[in-house]
């Protein structure tokens, strides 16, 4: 069993990374190949045709950040109001 990226021929988009015996019945999708991903390459990278590329990571979402701040004032057990615990399930759970 080998390990190997399920990658979109048109877009070099990995779109998963499998464990793969290459006896196995297994039909690749039309329009996408397999290459050998031992110890490189995930879901999300792009194939260019030599090597896996990560994308860049995106700017963060403001909500993510205020988020990140109200967790780790829990974390840090520094004092919290109940207005932080109410925007703090505003954040996780209705945005």
């Amino acid at each position: 069993m080998s390990r190997k990226a399920l990658i979109n021929d048109s877009t070099g988009f990995v779109v998963n990374v499998i464990e793969h015996e290459d006896d196995s019945d297994w039909t690749i999708p039309n329009g996408h190949s397999l290459i050998d991903a031992v110890g490189k390459g995930g879901p999300g990278d792009t194939w260019n045709g030599n090597n896996f590329i990560k994308p860049e990571p995106g700017p963060l979402d403001p909500n993510d950040v205020a988020l990140k701040v109200l967790e780790d004032k829990l974390r840090k057990k520094e004092p919290t109001t109940l207005a932080d615990l109410k925007e703090m399930y505003r954040l996780r759970f209705l945005t």
